[in-house]
């Protein structure tokens, strides 16, 4: 995030609501996007996140996809396009939080009314706290701690993660595109026995599978779980595991390091 946030230009989702419907033209545009929101595929949605610039059009897709039961930790990489936008994507993670543990008991006592009615209130309470923690520098550990959040709790999360999911985030925070381009490699090198599916679209495939199974904490069952979400496909958690094997194989024969079979 963000060091050092502007908040005289952060805003609550009632207090853009409110702004955008001053505008004729801009209220109606925003309410055909909103429509066409609930029609596009999962897969279409999470990829929209990172570049969302529309902080409004941002929070439409974090609850669409909450309500597909897609968790923020799945809807990587981050928006970090404004601190508007990245406060929006710290909300789709109390959100989310919230509306599935309505027994929790916070710490602070102000932050139990989260688990309540999502209302205008709700939004100002939200907005006051993440104001208050950015102005002091407190970030993700301050929000657990005030949320009472287990490490199991952080791992469905996108902004308060324990030091070690980051660091088991790390393979696809630094070296993504280079996974991506080693697994290609590997599967033109070691094609599909069967010849039914070309390398490109086995590596896709592939790519997706590793790429949920570190968004899962390195998890199979999760990782399982939710590529069926995601992508419409059933797979077993084994099978899951055998793919994710490979792409690490991969990476050790063909990524920047890697040393490559002879041909």
């Amino acid at each position: 995030m963000h060091e050092l946030p502007s908040f005289d230009v952060i805003k609550s989702i009632p207090q853009l609501l409110t702004e955008r419907k001053t505008n004729a033209a801009a209220w109606t545009f925003f309410q055909a996007v909103a429509t066409d929101i609930p029609e596009q595929e999962s897969t279409t949605l999470v990829a929209r996140i990172a570049t969302a610039t529309d902080p409004l059009v941002l929070w439409l897709i974090h609850e669409e996809l909450g309500r597909r039961e897609v968790p923020p930790a799945f809807r990587w990489p981050m928006n970090q396009e404004s601190p508007q936008t990245e406060f929006i994507t710290w909300l789709a993670d109390i959100h989310w939080f919230t509306r599935r543990k309505t027994a929790h008991k916070a710490a602070y006592k102000n932050w139990q009314r989260w688990f309540g009615n999502v209302s205008d209130a709700w939004h100002a309470s939200t907005m006051r706290a993440y104001s208050f923690a950015f102005r002091r520098g407190s970030g993700a550990a301050y929000f657990a701690k005030g949320l009472t959040l287990t490490e199991k709790d952080r791992q469905d999360l996108m902004t308060m993660k324990t030091k070690g999911q980051i660091a088991r985030l790390r393979p696809l925070r630094k070296s993504g595109q280079e996974y991506r381009r080693a697994i290609l490699d590997h599967a033109i090198a070691k094609p599909d026995r069967s010849g039914i599916k070309p390398p490109v679209e086995v590596a896709k495939r592939r790519y997706a599978i590793w790429k949920l199974y570190v968004l899962a904490d390195e998890s199979e069952t999760s990782a399982a779980r939710h590529y069926h979400k995601l992508y419409g496909e059933a797979i077993a958690r084994q099978n899951l595991g055998k793919q994710v094997q490979i792409a690490q194989q991969a990476w050790r024969l063909f990524g920047p390091t890697g040393t490559k079979p002879a041909s």
